[in-house]
């Protein structure tokens, strides 16, 4: 061999070197980008299985609480029912009042506003110092109106 040959091989092999680093410097950067897109996919499931757990627990105490103001509302119901006097009866419908005060939220339920409308709140005092004859309201209505009272 003499020494144009070992040029052009030598400058064969360094141009093939470069287009190797090169190349090589690509992958390396696509195998970089490929490890952050999968590293941020793994942080964005982590964060959305975090906001469906929390999710979860905002329905679950809601439920619980539906299901304790709905026992709490069937025991007003149930008192009221087994009243047997107005003033009694009366009584409890101030407790109604004070439950639909405390949750508000049920308020949007016709029959519950139609009930508060017309059994007033200050029917204890009323019921206590005498309802006036052309008063209309009377124990079984009462009784009656009660049982549309509902949570949802």
């Amino acid at each position: 061999m003499d020494w144009p040959q070992i040029s052009v091989v030598a400058l064969g092999t360094l141009a093939g070197k470069w287009l190797l680093d090169f190349l090589k410097s690509g992958w390396d950067h696509f195998l970089e980008g490929r490890k952050q897109r999968a590293a941020e996919q793994r942080t964005i499931r982590a964060e959305q299985r975090e906001q469906d757990r929390e999710e979860a627990e905002r329905q679950r105490a809601a439920t619980e609480k539906r299901e304790h103001d709905g026992a709490e509302l069937t025991r007003l119901r149930v008192r009221l029912c087994g009243c047997t006097d107005l003033v009694a009866g009366a009584g409890v419908v101030g407790d109604i009042h004070h439950f639909f005060f405390r949750s508000s939220l049920y308020l949007n339920y016709e029959p519950n506003r139609a009930f508060l409308i017309k059994h007033p709140a200050d029917l204890p005092e009323r019921a206590a110092w005498g309802l006036p004859e052309d008063d209309t309201t009377t124990l079984a209505e009462m009784k009656r109106d009660s049982g549309a009272l509902r949570v949802f």
